[in-house]
């Protein structure tokens, strides 16, 4: 497990207490598997609030097929549940790396 992670925190003042953090390695994955299904959003500093929706669908499109490797599954799946839950409505997502919390799986 990396100790380098990236946070996804909400735009919208009263959701910045439900961030999310997944490890560097799996959010690059992400990237490539929605990039490969056939979406590019602009993803610098941000996440914008129009990009969340299709960034999960494409997500979740790829990780349909077999070709997810099963070290980084279960960390793609938690990101796709915030995806669709908790990051679906609150006007984009930050992204900021940090060092991870002791405290975080």
């Amino acid at each position: 497990m990396s100790l380098s992670v990236i946070r996804l925190t909400p735009n919208t003042f009263e959701s910045r207490p439900k961030s999310f953090a997944l490890g560097e390695r799996a959010w690059r994955r992400a990237v490539q598997m929605v990039d490969k299904a056939g979406y590019r959003p602009n993803i610098v500093g941000e996440l914008g609030k129009r990009d969340v929706a299709p960034f999960a669908r494409h997500l979740r499109q790829a990780m349909a097929t077999p070709a997810v490797p099963d070290e980084d599954r279960p960390e793609l799946e938690r990101l796709l549940d915030y995806l669709t839950g908790t990051g679906a409505n609150v006007g984009g997502l930050a992204l900021t790396k940090g060092i991870r919390a002791w405290n975080e799986q």
